[in-house]
């Protein structure tokens, strides 16, 4: 964006980014130190430092906002906010990598509200667990999971052990 006074040429622009919102903006000195950020209000002399404007989208309701909220850490490491309108999570596709050292339960994520599985299947998925172990005798795990669900089955000397359980969590720790 280009702001332009009568009397100006175009050699006395000089680029300024508004430390709140991020716009890159076109001005002279004088503008820079007299006039607001044209995008957010911002007073571009100030030489405060301002929380930066996060930009999002809420998916659940539709509504498009922007915010100065600082990102917390949700499921998975990835920084989230929360919507002004439904108060909903609204995450921003980036975060931390979750390590050994930094591992919190908020950053598992809960398969509470996924769909239950019924008895029959899980016992379909141990015995092909079981089966699987039988057939590939320098493999010790098998696991499986969908909806609310999870299976594991592990070789034990002569015996299989076996655990199912549902609504359960998980996280993806980074191999450092």
């Amino acid at each position: 964006m280009e702001i332009i006074k009568n009397g100006f040429n175009s050699e006395e622009l000089i680029e300024v980014t508004c430390p709140h919102c991020g716009s890159i903006l076109r001005c002279t000195e004088e503008e820079k130190r007299t006039l607001p950020c044209p995008i957010c209000g911002h007073n571009l002399n100030t030489g405060i430092e301002s929380p930066k404007l996060t930009f999002a989208h809420c998916d659940k309701c539709d509504y498009d906002f922007n915010t100065d909220e600082n990102p917390k850490i949700g499921t998975y490491g990835e920084y989230y906010i929360t919507c002004p309108l439904c108060r909903d999570r609204v995450y921003l596709g980036d975060g931390i990598d979750i390590t050994v050292d930094n591992l919190k339960l908020e950053y598992f994520y809960s398969y509470e509200d996924a769909i239950p599985i019924k008895f029959p299947e899980i016992k379909t998925w141990i015995d092909k667990g079981i089966k699987h172990l039988k057939e590939n005798s320098d493999e010790n795990c098998y696991y499986t999971a969908t909806g609310d669900s999870f299976v594991l089955v592990m070789r034990d000397g002569e015996e299989f052990y076996v655990m199912y359980t549902n609504k359960y969590k998980d996280v993806y720790i980074k191999n450092i």
